[in-house]
């Protein structure tokens, strides 16, 4: 049934879409040029064993940033409270008010 022709009748057939199934041949190429794309390198079961050195070589040391105020700090609210207590002890032998 369509909409221009309602007692039409159009036959069609469903199949079921296996494309991971269709092809399960490793596909060397492929993953290269993405490993290639991406920085990376492509490795067979048979070279994994240099996978470690290579890892171990291209280490990188990551530097992080972290926002810390002031004011939250206790080694600041200690240096404030003996600044205090300091000219407030400053004043009482000085006899001033």
């Amino acid at each position: 049934m369509t909409q221009r022709d309602p007692d039409g009748i159009v036959s069609f057939e469903v199949l079921d879409a296996r494309l991971e199934q269709s092809q399960t041949a490793l596909n060397d190429k492929l993953l290269k040029a993405m490993a290639d794309a991406g920085g990376g390198k492509f490795f067979r079961e048979e070279d994994l064993h240099t996978l470690p050195d290579l890892v171990a070589s291209r280490a990188a040391t990551v530097t992080s940033f972290k926002k810390l105020d002031l004011y939250h700090s206790g080694w600041f609210l200690t240096a404030l409270l003996a600044f205090l207590f300091g000219e407030w002890l400053l004043r009482r032998l000085s006899r001033l008010k």
